[in-house]
């Protein structure tokens, strides 16, 4: 697979093999660090080790992004205290609860 702009060993690996696990075995696999930019490098990624993830994120259209860049970055707060981070052109990005 080709990894795209913003994606991460981890996204890969959770929507690909539908466990974060396969992360580890993604970098080994193609030679390279789980800090890596990504973007346009072709992946190789193993079998799927949860068929039912990486089907939901396929059969949802659900393709994850996470790696930002500070200045495309707004953040919200909602009134229960809740953090939800996402990048000016409406990209889900982080959500933290306190």
């Amino acid at each position: 697979m080709k990894a795209k702009d913003r994606q991460t060993l981890m996204d890969i690996a959770v929507s690909s093999c539908g466990d974060v696990e396969a992360v580890f075995e993604i970098a080994e696999n193609n030679d390279l660090s789980l800090t890596v930019e990504l973007s346009g490098i072709e992946i190789d990624v193993p079998e799927k080790s949860n068929q039912k993830v990486a089907d939901y994120f396929a059969d949802n259209g659900i393709t994850p992004a996470t790696a930002s860049d500070k200045s495309e970055e707004t953040q919200i707060t909602s009134n229960d205290g809740n953090y939800i981070l996402m990048s000016n052109d409406g990209h889900y990005i982080l959500t933290i609860n306190i």
